[in-house]
């Protein structure tokens, strides 16, 4: 009877820390984990998005109305590395990771309505944490707590384009969402008596969904502005059904206890908005502006809301400095050097406190031949604070991509 009675309050203790010292992003725990939004280098150097940006060169995953510019096939891979140090008022850690980040194979099928074609994977959030902490007791001795969280979802898509009248463009992609997390947390004691505990979780979710994409002509040819070009406006819309999500709970207590669970719900994830500006100055200087918003206030599971979640508010700006305005030059006439600035109030609230996150972008784009291109993006972010017991967290990452282009589907002359 006692070992049972300390095993109730050990789990207690399990439930009920808070979590202080990581090695990784403890945010990660809380909703979907974090949001990926941007799967090439191009886009990711210039802060992410790009909703306005119409470029025959590159497939942009943002706006699928941009896929009207393509007049080539397109193919892009990328690998994404990321780092970070992690702090509180108590330790500080590091950590790092490389994986593939996606895909996108894009073609044009009819030029003159605009009509272009994408397929592809890419992330959609990613989960990861690991939290430890080492605590001692008259009750139970020296004993340790552990929480670790794992996963990521990806947006399995394929999109279509359409040129309307006046020049403005529709595009929509149909969307399938897919992945796994896992979370696990265990007690470890060094005390002999006690068995060690152990709870995990794990959700599996699977959806469909959908984006609507709308492009506006050249306003600037429109208005004849001196100095000005490719001057457009964006909107995006981004909505998903309530995902299937099969759930499994099993668990190893200190009394010996091995019990597994399986059931079933429906997750809300919530809409996503996108509105973007962009332009070109002297045929050199593209800069775009761009606004998302996703109220991450209506995410839940089985119809109740989680707490320590708030709405996605992101404002970017980035621009591309390229010295050839025609398509042929020298090696450095066609590298393209970008750069950007981002501020988001992230999905994740503390306390009451809002996480808050300010990055900085970098990239350039290395031609192979005319059509094809490495390209690199880079970030240093800054999320969150150490007051009231939060973390604060230094990011870098940087993403490397393959773009590649080749005629097909064209139709030779006699």
């Amino acid at each position: 009877m006692i070992k049972n009675k300390k095993s109730v309050i050990a789990l207690f203790l399990l439930i009920s820390f808070e979590l202080i010292a990581q090695s990784n992003s403890v945010y990660t725990r809380y909703g979907l984990g974090d949001m990926q939004f941007a799967s090439s280098a191009q886009n990711f150097a210039v802060s992410g998005f790009g909703f306005a940006v119409g470029d025959y060169k590159y497939i942009n995953s943002s706006n699928p109305a941009t896929l009207s510019f393509l007049n080539t096939t397109r193919f892009e891979a990328s690998v994404v590395t990321t780092g970070a140090s992690v702090s509180d008022n108590i330790s500080n850690a590091i950590y790092s990771k490389t994986k593939f980040n996606g895909f996108l194979l894009g073609f044009p099928l009819q030029k003159d309505y605009g009509i272009g074609f994408v397929l592809g994977i890419v992330p959609y959030s990613d989960v990861n944490y690991k939290v430890t902490k080492t605590s001692e007791s008259e009750e139970f001795g020296t004993y340790s707590t552990e929480f670790v969280g794992n996963g990521e979802i990806s947006k399995l898509y394929f999109g279509i384009s359409y040129k309307l009248p006046y020049e403005f463009a529709l595009g929509a992609t149909f969307e399938y969402l897919l992945g796994n997390n896992d979370y696990s947390s265990a007690l470890k004691f060094d005390n002999s008596e006690f068995t060690n505990s152990n709870f995990n979780y794990n959700y599996k979710y699977r959806g469909l969904g959908t984006t609507i994409g709308f492009l506006t002509p050249d306003i600037a040819r429109i208005f004849e502005l001196k100095h000005f070009s490719e001057l457009r406006l964006a909107l995006t819309y981004n909505i998903f059904g309530k995902l299937n999500t099969d759930t499994t709970f099993s668990s190893l207590t200190s009394i010996g206890n091995n019990e597994i669970k399986n059931g079933s719900t429906k997750t809300n994830l919530p809409e996503q908005f996108g509105f973007g500006l962009s332009f070109k100055y002297n045929s050199k200087y593209r800069i775009n502006l761009d606004y998302f918003y996703q109220p991450w206030k209506n995410f839940g599971a089985n119809s109740l809301n989680i707490n320590n979640l708030q709405d996605i508010k992101r404002y970017s700006l980035g621009m591309e400095y390229s010295k050839a305005s025609k398509k042929f030059g020298s090696f450095w006439e066609l590298v393209k050097y970008r750069g950007g600035l981002s501020y988001e109030q992230t999905q994740y609230t503390i306390k009451g406190n809002s996480i808050n996150q300010l990055s900085f972008y970098g990239g350039i784009s290395l031609p192979l031949g005319i059509k094809n291109s490495i390209d690199i993006g880079i970030m240093y972010g800054m999320r969150g604070n150490t007051d009231n017991g939060l973390t604060k967290e230094n990011i870098i990452k940087a993403v490397f991509s393959l773009n590649l282009g080749e005629l097909w589907f064209v139709r030779r002359e006699r």
